[in-house]
């Protein structure tokens, strides 16, 4: 009887944390290791996955970087920038994508379109719901979206800044969890009887 009431509690357990979606940072990415003197960036794209909101990587013009994560997350993500306030005559901007390491045909922009600093604190994009991916891709796009009358391209040097990215995990199924911890009472109470 004690055997059947551990498998329940564990099983309620499972459906219980099964159903919950941890937020996850990447593990890897292809951006910089170090400062770019030459263009005037600062940071290693590793700075934008730290677990830091204060420390962060800036995206030089145009500049393309990809965030790999071990295992596979889904809708929502979120990307912080670090000027953590509205700042319309300094706005920036990226393009977000979602995909599968290795297959580029995976790729697709996520539902928010163009997101910008325009915006304080935290940002969240939404993508294709029940679809798991293991990489983020982040573009910046700020040369064909920023108003530069205040400040010229030249003054501001680069572009979106990120300080923090995160993408929903994709939990383990609470029916598998329920299914093993079955199987496991069933074989203890025949070795039990044995």
């Amino acid at each position: 009887m004690n055997t059947l009431f551990t498998a329940a509690t564990a099983a309620l357990f499972a459906l219980s944390t099964g159903a919950m979606a941890a937020t996850i940072q990447p593990t890897s990415s292809d951006g910089r290791t170090g400062d770019d003197a030459a263009t005037g960036a600062r940071g290693a794209a590793e700075l934008a996955y730290d677990g830091n909101d204060v420390s962060f990587y800036e995206l030089n013009y145009g500049e393309t970087v990809n965030f790999f994560f071990d295992g596979e997350f889904k809708s929502p993500g979120s990307v912080l920038e670090i000027t953590n306030v509205v700042r319309a005559e300094w706005d920036e901007y990226i393009e977000v994508r979602v995909g599968i390491e290795g297959d580029e045909s995976s790729f697709e922009l996520v539902d928010q379109g163009i997101i910008s600093n325009l915006t304080a604190g935290e940002q969240v994009f939404t993508f294709t719901p029940d679809t798991a991916f293991n990489a983020l891709r982040i573009t910046d796009v700020t040369l064909a979206n920023a108003d530069f009358s205040i400040y010229s391209q030249e003054e501001r040097r680069a572009g979106f800044d990120l300080s923090e990215v995160s993408v929903t995990a994709v939990p383990l199924p609470a029916g598998a969890l329920l299914l093993l911890t079955g199987v496991g009472a069933i074989a203890l109470r025949r070795k039990k009887t044995a």
